[in-house]
């Protein structure tokens, strides 16, 4: 018997014998009726993952993928809509939702901070986390013919494949590869030369033809991201469309960014992404300067998305720092209406006029202040995403008590939809024999247990094994997955749900060991799929009585 059954059945036995019966339930069924439970209390499940123990019930059926689809659209994607969940065939959060189509504040709403309006002297860019700065070059296949054929500089290729047998339209079948992305596609003309001649531009689908800048790998992702791809297309057009105004030769776009497949991966790791992203993108600008006035460039380093109102505010370049010389406090403020408002302009007028007149480096003292007018920017502090901490953290400061991710936010319980049932992971790292394991821990307050408790575990191991992936890809270095804790501390199973407790300790559990593989090479955590893991679960009889669910 594996672990996982020997816990699944002790449990079921332990509520069964030992647990109570709750009153004056919250949850209902579909039907109206309340939703009796009987539960125990502080539940503890330890898995070795490293000795191939995993959180796999052999005596009841569920869906790993459907597990991940929930995951994905949590943690990857970052969602709580229900139109997001429909697209991973997420369908039993529907009743939770509200007349937005969401979950409020529920689940990955808790992921992203949100601007906080504390004004801070920022001096310089800090490095984005997360992304590789090693791309896979362009690979060109050898020619034919060694020559390079081309209408204009836009679209040079070559041909790596020529079929001399004719086609059944009288023509030959030409293999070409375009030099500037590596796109390859198939020609059917009767002679290469004269298609040349004949000026029929032959175009490259992958290129942002009109700017001779940018280019696309996966056709796929302009249609799935179909808002981000314009943003980027609106980026390159202002820096390299003659008629963009005053932005063309004077601002760039990172070379790193010219490919729309690294510029989407990269976003992931941007400030505030994800809010903007929860907004559809409405009112949001991807902004190069946030962290200095004289920044010219579009990059990974130097971008972040900020509300169009902030972003317009910035272009004032009044900013000051003032001190109270008793406490050595100092605030923050862009431009002179909100200084005014602070200091009392009452009586404070000739100050004040001396700050409108002149644009200098200043140092005043005035009331118990120090007052510094400074040309360093002034900005609102950007958004902090836990997911994205978490992977910074882990890479930095691996040793560290605090690796965490959490959905518990006091301030907006009254704005749930429903109060998150498993709601915290922990992650030490250890290292042994020269690999870096790390040891996860789950937190739920209840787990409605025959449902969908071990779906919740297996999932969380996925989580687990998606950062070792992404911490082998930035690190270089070896990342495990080493134990999987599980804590519940209310483990509950409804009373239309008995007969399914009874049919399950009937059930012989098989002689064998559920396993999950991640089989995918190293790469950062958003680009994760269901197709990077390979499941090994026998295929199970389904229970007799359908389990209704109680929400």
């Amino acid at each position: 018997m594996n672990v996982a059954d020997k816990y699944f059945i002790e449990t079921l036995k332990d509520i069964k014998k030992n647990g109570v019966y709750d009153k004056n339930p919250r949850p209902k069924y579909e039907d109206g009726s309340e939703a009796y439970s009987k539960y125990i209390s502080q539940v503890l499940h330890k898995y070795h993952i490293k000795n191939s123990e995993f959180p796999i019930t052999t005596l009841r059926n569920g869906s790993l993928r459907m597990a991940f689809n929930e995951l994905k659209t949590i943690y990857i994607d970052q969602s709580n809509k229900e139109d997001d969940f429909r697209k991973n065939n997420i369908n039993w959060w529907t009743p939770w939702m509200n007349e937005g189509g969401d979950l409020g504040t529920a689940y990955s709403w808790n992921l992203e901070s949100g601007i906080t309006f504390d004004v801070e002297k920022v001096e310089e860019p800090s490095p984005l986390y997360g992304v590789c700065e090693v791309e896979e070059e362009i690979k060109i296949e050898s020619s034919v013919d060694d020559k390079v054929y081309q209408q204009d500089s836009s679209y040079p290729f070559i041909v790596i494949d020529n079929r001399t047998e004719k086609t059944s339209n009288g023509t030959y079948k030409y293999t070409i590869q375009f030099l500037k992305t590596g796109f390859k596609k198939i020609l059917r003309c009767n002679d290469m030369n004269r298609q040349i001649k004949k000026n029929m531009i032959i175009t490259d689908p992958t290129s942002v033809d009109s700017y001779g800048f940018g280019c696309i790998k996966d056709l796929s992702l302009k249609e799935s991201n179909p808002i981000e791809y314009t943003k980027w297309r609106s980026m390159i057009k202002r820096c390299y469309n003659k008629k963009s105004g005053s932005y063309f030769g004077k601002a760039s776009v990172d070379d790193r960014w010219r490919v729309f497949d690294v510029f989407l991966r990269d976003l992931k790791y941007i400030p505030n992404y994800f809010l903007a992203k929860r907004d559809d993108f409405k009112g949001w600008e991807l902004d190069k300067d946030y962290y200095s006035d004289e920044v010219k460039i579009y990059s990974k380093h130097t971008c972040t998305f900020l509300p169009r109102k902030l972003n317009s505010l910035y272009s004032n370049k009044t900013y000051f720092i003032v001190e109270d010389l008793k406490t050595s406090e100092k605030k923050y403020f862009i431009g002179l209406n909100d200084l005014e408002k602070f200091l009392n302009k009452k009586h404070l007028d000739s100050l004040l006029y001396r700050l409108r007149k002149n644009n200098k480096e200043e140092v005043f003292e005035c009331n118990g202040y120090k007052i510094e007018r400074v040309k360093t920017p002034m900005r609102f502090k950007n958004s902090k995403n836990q997911v994205n901490e978490l992977l910074k953290s882990l890479e930095n400061d691996k040793f560290s008590r605090r690796h965490m991710l959490s959905f518990f936010n006091w301030k907006e319980q009254d704005k749930k939809q429903l109060v998150e049932c498993a709601f915290q992971s922990l992650f030490t790292v250890k290292v042994l024999d020269g690999v870096n394991y790390i040891d996860q821990t789950l937190i739920q307050r209840s787990s409605d247990f025959i449902t969908a408790g071990m779906i919740n575990c297996s999932q969380y191991v996925m989580l687990g094994m998606i950062i070792t992936n992404h911490m082998k890809y930035v690190t270089g270095e070896e990342w495990k997955l080493r134990n999987f804790t599980w804590f519940v501390q209310n483990v509950h199973i409804y009373d239309r749900h008995f007969n399914a407790l009874e049919e399950l300790l009937e059930r012989k559990p098989l002689d064998i060991q559920p396993t999950i593989e991640l089989v995918c090479k190293p790469k950062d955590f958003y680009s994760h799929t269901i197709e990077d893991f390979k499941f090994n679960v026998p295929k199970i009889e389904p229970l007799k009585e359908k389990l209704e669910i109680a929400i």
